[in-house]
């Protein structure tokens, strides 16, 4: 929990004053440690130690393990209906929501509260969200649901009304490699991880771990480059051949968001952010321009994990408009 004690300790005094609502929205953006909070939050309320949570006790070991039966995890999936259809879009759909009905429909049967994490909430299709507002209009005794998400706003007004919204935000270098060198890690290979990281502990210790990554990101970006400053049969060559498949094409999104942003703030005067790639296919654009494309990137992202809209197609429209 590098940087968030602010958010922590908000929920477990809430907790320990019995004023604990039945749901709240984690929101911020990806790896910022979210879903790792909910996660010990889990562990603080059903720990049997004093001083908790201890990591040691049965209860703290099944929930890391991931075997605690009243700790239910949601995440995005690749639909059978999307199978079917031959799209490749990840979403939470009506009969995993159906699930976690059932799930907090029972008291705890190991410990104290049962908790409930939807990852990536934002992926709920608009059947599934629906069905979510029961559960919120209906709410249990001894339950709390996470609704971890980095696009809050793409929740129905129904549901972000319905919940309490603990708000995230990029923590501090230093403490990311202060938390980095106290794991093991060099003061030079912490660095390098946290110029990276643009706040986010999680991509850091990813980083830290697996140094290859870097590469490969700036690898699957510059072939999305190529093809933006290329002729338009390119284009179309290199949405027919790219792996969209599962998150690829969030990741995709993801790198490129990050790349333009880089450019538009260093083209303000504000180089805070380190670019992926050294490559110069954005340095004409104006900030208009710029600020047009990252809101692209934004409502492609948002109706790809919302709608039966096929990746290739929204890859598509992006290489036409970028």
């Amino acid at each position: 929990m590098v940087g968030h004690e602010r958010q922590w300790n908000f929920l477990k005094d809430k907790y320990q004053s019995g004023q604990l609502s039945h749901a709240y929205i984690l929101a911020g953006s990806n790896e910022l440690g979210k879903k790792h909070l909910a996660i010990e939050f889990a562990k603080y309320a059903n720990c049997s130690a004093q001083k908790k949570p201890c990591g040691q006790c049965q209860q703290c070991n099944l929930i890391s393990k991931g075997n605690f039966p009243d700790l239910l995890v949601v995440t995005s999936a690749q639909s059978s209906s999307s199978v079917k259809d031959g799209r490749d879009n990840l979403q939470i759909d009506v009969a995993q929501i159906r699930s976690v009905q059932s799930f907090l429909s029972y008291k705890p049967y190991y410990g104290t509260l049962k908790t409930v994490i939807i990852d990536n909430a934002d992926r709920m299709n608009h059947e599934a969200q629906s069905c979510f507002l029961k559960t919120l209009e209906e709410p249990k005794g001894n339950t709390v649901v996470f609704l971890v998400t980095a696009k809050p706003t793409v929740l129905l007004p129904t549901i972000f009304s319905r919940c309490q919204t603990v708000t995230f935000f990029p923590v501090a270098g230093t403490l990311i490699k202060n938390h980095l060198q106290e794991q093991g890690v060099s003061p030079q290979e912490s660095a390098a991880s946290v110029a990276k990281s643009a706040g986010a502990p999680g991509k850091a210790i990813t980083l830290s771990e697996h140094p290859e990554i870097p590469q490969q990101e700036k690898e699957l970006l510059e072939g999305l480059l190529r093809a933006i400053q290329s002729e338009l049969a390119v284009r179309f060559q290199y949405t027919k051949k790219a792996d969209l498949d599962g998150g690829n094409f969030d990741k995709l999104l993801n790198l490129l968001q990050r790349q333009v942003r880089a450019v538009l703030l260093e083209k303000m005067g504000i180089p805070a952010v380190q670019k992926i790639s050294s490559m110069p296919v954005f340095s004409e654009y104006s900030v208009g321009r710029l600020q047009s494309l990252l809101k692209l990137i934004e409502q492609i992202a948002t109706q790809t994990s919302q709608t039966n809209a096929s990746n290739k197609l929204a890859l598509e429209i992006l290489l036409l408009e970028a």
